[in-house]
């Protein structure tokens, strides 16, 4: 449903594309400013079943769709729009700077919907109910949070790096054969700790979630 939504609202703003300074810029806004950005709202209840709190598995989700969605606007940014709308010389700074503005409060009001919405109501019954009891165990929820957050902010690193490399510094165009300009070392570095802290307050929101079990 959402890949259909997208593509009728690319159909209504299609004369973006006459802006494309090539096919394949055209395909690469289609995919990444429509397509991909949000269809990955999908992915928002992966969590569902893998975490026991449901606000911290609803927060979670929602945090790490809304940075892939991040992701996807800034490549876009900082390759395609390059040149076009934003300067050439600063895209990737312009683009990271730009889809903030609206992703990080987008993110942040989402993620308080939904962690007040799953506490209110439940949503792992067959039909839909009030929940018993407000479910808020904060640092489960910050934990799990954080976790995501991390992979997903290291992904950003890496990909920002990688298509950063890919611009072409004079045209602002979109060239693949750049991809040894990128900076492995510093991707290999990024992604190890972003793995790393994913894992650690993974772990820690497993125990706070087993102690908040036997507790109760």
């Amino acid at each position: 449903m959402s890949t259909f939504v997208n593509i009728i609202q690319l159909i209504q703003t299609a004369s973006t594309l006459s802006y494309a300074t090539s096919f394949l810029a055209a395909v690469t806004i289609i995919f990444l400013d429509y397509i991909f950005a949000f269809t990955v709202i999908g992915l928002a209840g992966f969590l569902r079943n893998k975490v026991s709190n449901p606000s911290a598995a609803a927060v979670t989700g929602t945090v790490g769709v809304c940075a892939l969605r991040y992701i996807c606007h800034v490549i876009s940014g900082c390759t395609v729009w390059a040149g076009v709308s934003i300067p050439s010389t600063d895209g990737l700074l312009y683009s990271l700077s730009y889809n903030a503005t609206y992703m990080i409060p987008e993110t942040i009001i989402n993620a308080a919907a939904v962690f007040w919405l799953f506490g209110c109501l439940n949503f792992r019954s067959e039909k839909i109910s009030v929940a018993k009891k407000i479910e808020k165990n904060l640092t489960e929820t910050v934990s799990a949070s954080i976790s995501i957050l991390s992979l997903m902010v290291a992904v950003i690193v890496d990909a920002v790096a990688v298509f950063a490399s890919l611009q072409n510094p004079d045209s602002g165009v979109l060239d693949f054969s750049l991809i040894s300009n990128t900076n492995f070392t510093l991707v290999g570095i990024v992604s190890a700790i972003g793995i790393v802290l994913c894992v650690v307050f993974a772990i820690i929101a497993k125990v706070t979630s087993n102690s908040a079990k036997n507790v109760n």
